[in-house]
């Protein structure tokens, strides 16, 4: 894995996500159960390898927001990209969800 400033990226992810609550958008987190699939790992595992609660997990679940050192701990854990556990969807794409 790259070393990376993790301030710097912490910091580009919250002005990202700042912009984004203004824009009537959703995150969904499907590419990161496929993930979680591909590894061959559980909710549980993942709870266990990137240190968050299941009431994390299970607010992720249900396309709730979580924290930006959450989503960078997954990721950190994973050994992948942001972009490989979460898209951005305007709200009118997900609400048949």
């Amino acid at each position: 894995m790259k070393i990376v400033n993790y301030y710097a990226i912490c910091f580009v992810i919250h002005r990202l996500l700042e912009f984004l609550s203004e824009v009537p958008m959703k995150v969904q987190y499907k590419r990161l159960w496929k993930l979680l699939i591909d590894k061959d790992l559980t909710k549980r595992d993942l709870a266990r390898l990137a240190h968050v609660s299941g009431g994390t997990l299970t607010k992720m679940s249900r396309g709730e927001n979580v924290s930006v050192d959450i989503l960078m701990r997954i990721c950190e854990a994973l050994d992948c990209g942001l972009e490989d556990i979460i898209e951005f969807l305007p709200d009118r794409e997900i609400s048949g969800n």
